[in-house]
């Protein structure tokens, strides 16, 4: 029998809200904003650099959560952070994030920070992600 992952596809656990190459976080890490308050600290980051900044996502906390990808400093343009496996599990869902190096195209050559922010629905489900 197939799994939900062989039948709909990744994309069809999120949304991506944002994403790109300047996040000025510069540590690999993942965070699962679950609130307002932690949604606006992590945004206030990213846009610390910008004006305007990017616009900050609509989300209903009570049905839906952010997981806030950072792929860490690196030294050119072309990386990316993405989504590379969704596990579906009985009581767990989690999401596996990977950063993605350049494969051979031209790059910018300055310091990037790359991210990707998605919004996964809330269930009875505990959504984690690595």
């Amino acid at each position: 029998m197939d799994t939900p992952e062989k039948v709909f596809g990744l994309t069809s656990y999120y949304e991506i809200m944002l994403e790109g190459s300047n996040s000025n976080h510069v540590s690999q890490e993942i965070i699962i904003a679950d609130h307002e308050e932690a949604m606006q600290e992590l945004m206030g980051e990213i846009n610390s650099t910008r004006k305007p900044g990017l616009k900050i996502p609509s989300i209903n906390f009570k049905k839906e959560v952010l997981i806030f990808a950072y792929g860490g400093q690196q030294s050119t343009g072309g990386y990316a952070v993405d989504v590379t496996e969704v596990r579906n599990e009985d009581d767990l869902l989690h999401f596996n994030f990977d950063l993605i190096k350049p494969q051979g195209e031209m790059v910018t050559m300055s310091i990037t920070t790359p991210f990707k922010i998605i919004k996964v629905k809330r269930d009875d489900k505990k959504i984690t992600a690595s």
